[in-house]
């Protein structure tokens, strides 16, 4: 759901894969820094990136890249690409932000409000059970990757992802959370970078506000427009202009 046409200074791209660990997102990035000259980083702090290591899928990998050059599936997708958007506006590709699937589809037969309270409950009667697991390798592969950023004069914007405000507060998840982002800060250079924590009570009219979600835990378009219209005002308030 992020829109990242709303951050205006630059033209941003969502590098964002379903499910994916830091190993994997490392694997992009890496491709990016080598081929690609970029302005600003935007990294997305959550337990979910951290907590283990390694490549979960044999998507990622050359043999597996250059073999989708010849392969039936890369050469229907173009072609419908193509022929789709002769349509405009109509077309499921018209100011898609993730590929090919249409950015304004919201998951209509979810409910927010009842999943967050169903994670709340879950999380109230482990007590001491639930544990934000965070991976050694995985740690050191973000930290040389900011370090590898900060070397090419790259600015970072990192910020921490928004959980619901009745999740965030049970005692056992505040505890494993900050434990969490007490490591994570140790990566960061709170004098150089931009970081913007969604977990502060100043952006509960995000984290209170149920529509802010599409799920128990991943935003809608509506939150993610108020995280981005916050972005937006940290990048304009803190980078000069080029």
């Amino acid at each position: 759901m992020m829109d990242t046409s709303l951050l205006r200074k630059y033209k941003v791209y969502n590098l964002s894969m379903d499910g994916g660990n830091f190993s994997e997102l490392k694997y992009a990035i890496d491709n990016i820094l080598l081929y690609s000259d970029i302005k600003l980083f935007i990294i997305c702090l959550d337990p979910y990136i951290t907590k283990d290591s390694g490549m979960k899928s044999s998507q990622i990998n050359k043999k597996e890249y250059y073999s989708t050059l010849g392969s039936l599936f890369t050469i229907k997708y173009y072609l419908k690409k193509y022929l789709d958007l002769k349509r405009g506006k109509d077309s499921e590709y018209y100011d898609s932000y993730w590929g090919y699937t249409n950015n304004t589809i919201e998951h209509k037969d979810i409910n927010s409000t009842k999943q967050i309270n169903e994670k709340v409950k879950v999380l109230v009667q482990s007590n001491k059970v639930f544990k934000i697991n965070i991976d050694n390798i995985s740690l050191n592969e973000v930290s040389d990757t900011l370090t590898k950023i900060r070397n090419k004069n790259i600015k970072i914007l990192a910020y921490y992802f928004p959980k619901p405000k009745r999740i965030f507060v049970t005692d056992r998840y505040y505890e494993q959370y900050m434990n969490y982002k007490k490591k994570i800060d140790t990566l960061l250079d709170y004098e150089k970078d931009i970081i913007v924590d969604f977990n502060q009570d100043k952006f509960d009219y995000i984290r209170n506000n149920d529509d802010s979600y599409s799920d128990g835990s991943h935003l809608s378009s509506n939150g993610a427009n108020k995280l981005l219209k916050v972005l937006n005002d940290r990048i304009n308030n803190t980078t000069a202009d080029d």
